[in-house]
């Protein structure tokens, strides 16, 4: 009995340290952006925060819209131990769904071979979002955000008191 004791302990301690060791570290400095949460059994494999950056969101086949303000861009990998991986689209109607929640709206989405692309905007807390959304048949996928808005002047600007040479 004791023995029976010691192989169980043994075999759920192993069980726990391969779960505990199979999810993966965030990429150093790495979060979710507030808008979305992560999907379940993924990790960030890399990510970009810039105050004030552009990106060309397509809105229509052929078409871009450039968007300025503030930039996040998050990469996601699904985690060595995960057995089924969602498909591209199942992750596009995902993003496309949390983003109609908020009261966002889908303004561009194309599937071609095994990959997904949208353009989502939605307002949120009185400020606007731009996001793209990729996946890919590996299950990675990513997010281009900004949080668009005006360049705040970094010189400040002196007042003109008659200029002389």
């Amino acid at each position: 009995m004791r023995k029976l004791l010691f192989v169980l302990l043994g075999t759920l301690l192993l069980a726990t340290t391969a779960s505990v060791f199979a999810q993966q570290p965030d990429a150093r400095g790495c979060q979710d952006h507030s808008l979305f949460t992560r999907m379940p059994g993924y990790w960030i494999s890399s990510c970009k925060q810039v105050q004030f950056e552009s990106h060309a969101f397509e809105v229509a086949q052929g078409k871009k819209s450039e968007v300025e303000g503030q930039f996040w861009e998050i990469s996601y990998a699904p985690n060595s131990n995960l057995t089924s991986k969602p498909s591209p689209l199942q992750i596009s109607r995902n993003f496309q769904n949390a983003a109609q929640k908020l009261g966002g709206k889908v303004v561009f989405s194309v599937k071609a071979g095994g990959w997904t692309k949208d353009t989502l905007s939605l307002t949120r807390d009185g400020k606007e979002f731009w996001v793209e959304v990729w996946a890919e048949f590996t299950g990675k996928h990513g997010l281009r955000i900004i949080q668009k808005n005006a360049l705040a002047p970094l010189v400040p600007q002196k007042k003109n008191k008659g200029y002389r040479r």
